[in-house]
């Protein structure tokens, strides 16, 4: 009889293994460190460049975060929020949540002001906790955040030439946008999705991210072999794809590879820039949650679950309902 090495059963179990990795709720705390929901992790988000006293009490220096929109009706006004720091987010009338509601995480979220020598959000082990090793991949995995971004002008746009919502490693799964309110881009999506990556809000949905907290969730299948965004639990289209509405492929051997270095700054996630400063915007940001599935294919009831948590304030814990 033959026996499997000790070792190569221990990494088969820990590369297949699904689970929440990692729920991270951006509502005040003490200190720069944003804890992991999940117990027993040692991943948790690091708040950087954040001046100590801003982040001491609520909307302690505000500045104009600009809002345009035009559904559900047209305005187009500035509200006084933190540049930087914990902010209630008071005054945006239209803010994508249900009514009374002013962020997906309770009474307070984040501001973060994304310029090359301010504020950035970083999850530092969070590339070897994903796939485990420099290069390795996630072919099943979900993410999941809630975010808020300033628009301005009669027809939406961001203010921010570029949004950074996300990158992993040295330069993998880049996740923004740019001017145009109802577009999404991907770039770098390791060995499976490959270069860059279109995707558009439906038109009844257009606005979602106008203004307005927006939830996002990416899944990578490999059994359905579909790569998949959605917006406030809508799927978006393609725009890179003959049939726009049914995902872009997700080869059964390929991956969300992420390149990174031990023991470095690449061995994680950054939100608000790039690694050594690139792709700031020199404009605020509001991030409410993270959240990031192993090994597993985020279900509709599963999605529904977070972004109805969100629209009552609720933060998400890790635990799904029975």
């Amino acid at each position: 009889m033959k026996y499997l090495n000790l070792g190569i059963l221990l990494l088969l179990l820990t590369s297949t293994y699904a689970e929440v990795l990692g729920v991270w709720n951006f509502s005040k705390t003490d200190g720069t460190v944003i804890k992991n929901e999940i117990e027993g992790s040692k991943v948790h988000a690091h708040l950087m460049g954040f001046d100590k006293e801003n982040l001491g009490g609520i909307d302690v220096k505000v500045k104009p975060f600009s809002i345009s929109q035009t559904l559900p009706e047209k305005s187009a006004y500035n509200v006084d929020i933190a540049q930087s720091g914990w902010s209630a987010f008071n005054g945006i009338k239209h803010n994508g949540l249900n009514p009374g509601v002013k962020t997906p995480v309770g009474d307070t979220a984040l501001c973060f002001f994304s310029a090359k020598d301010a504020n950035w959000i970083h999850f530092p082990g969070l590339a070897t906790a994903f796939v485990n090793r420099p290069k390795g991949a996630a072919r099943n995995f979900s993410i999941a955040a809630w975010y808020l971004l300033q628009t301005k002008g009669e027809k939406p746009e961001y203010i921010a030439k570029v949004n950074p919502l996300m990158r992993f490693g040295k330069t993998d799964m880049r996740v923004m946008t740019y001017k145009v309110v109802d577009r999404f881009y991907t770039e770098d999506v390791g060995n499976g999705l490959g270069g860059g990556k279109a995707y558009k809000t439906k038109w009844a949905n257009r606005e979602a991210t106008a203004g307005k907290w927006f939830h996002l969730v990416i899944t990578g299948n490999q059994e359905t072999e579909k790569f998949r965004m959605f917006i406030n639990n809508k799927e978006v289209e393609y725009a890179h794809k003959p049939n726009p509405t049914d995902g872009y492929a997700w080869p059964k051997k390929g991956g969300m590879q992420i390149s990174f270095d031990t023991d470095t700054p690449s061995d994680g996630m950054v939100i608000g820039r790039w690694l050594g400063g690139y792709a700031a915007n020199n404009t605020t940001m509001g991030i409410a949650s993270f959240v990031v599935l192993k090994n597993e294919v985020m279900t509709e009831a599963q999605r529904t679950h977070l972004y109805e948590l969100g629209l009552k304030g609720i933060p998400f814990k890790g635990k799904w309902p029975e």
